[in-house]
């Protein structure tokens, strides 16, 4: 239950200023870690799908992304806009 409370109550000092974040968990937190993989399992899925499909190369670690693909780049970037916007529901 802390781990949980934890999430919600994020605060930080900044060059003499406090701030109260409001979205995401913190850093280095391991329930923050899991959370972001499960995210990442999810919001993945259709990316991970388009790029197989284009016999590209999708790659992760936690929630960085690498992708190697052949898209024209007005294609490429018209994906990333979308992919950009995508929440779970």
């Amino acid at each position: 239950i802390m781990s949980i409370r934890n999430t919600k109550y994020n605060y930080f000092s900044y060059n003499g200023k406090y701030f109260h974040q409001v979205h995401g968990g913190a850093m280095g937190s391991p329930l923050t870690l899991t959370i972001a993989n499960c995210y990442m399992f999810f919001y993945e899925r259709d990316i991970v799908k388009q790029v197989n499909n284009s016999n590209g190369l999708y790659l992760r670690y936690i929630d960085d992304i690498f992708i190697i693909i052949n898209w024209p780049i007005q294609h490429l970037s018209k994906q990333i806009n979308r992919w950009n916007k995508l929440e779970l529901k």
